[in-house]
């Protein structure tokens, strides 16, 4: 027979929760999955903001030459063309 909490939670019996696999979540285990979470969170945030700086530092070096324009590379390709 299946109880009532005060909190009106159901609690199966232990053969129900058995055949169909039913997983209780206990108070404790929540807050650990909690604490997880946040710390892959902050991880996260610390990594994204790795990469801004690293972009930054991209955007703000000066232009490097490469040797060729853009506009190198479409006379090329008229001539080639003819």
């Amino acid at each position: 027979m299946s109880k009532v909490t005060p909190k009106l939670q159901l609690s199966p019996p232990g053969k129900i929760a058995h055949t169909h696999k039913i997983v209780l979540v206990t108070e404790r285990s929540v807050s650990s999955i909690r604490e997880a979470s946040l710390a892959g969170f902050d991880a996260a945030t610390l990594r994204q903001a790795e990469r801004n700086r690293s972009l930054l530092k991209i955007l703000n070096s000066p232009p490097t030459d490469r040797g060729w324009s853009r506009e190198d590379l479409y006379v090329r390709r008229i001539s080639l063309k003819d």
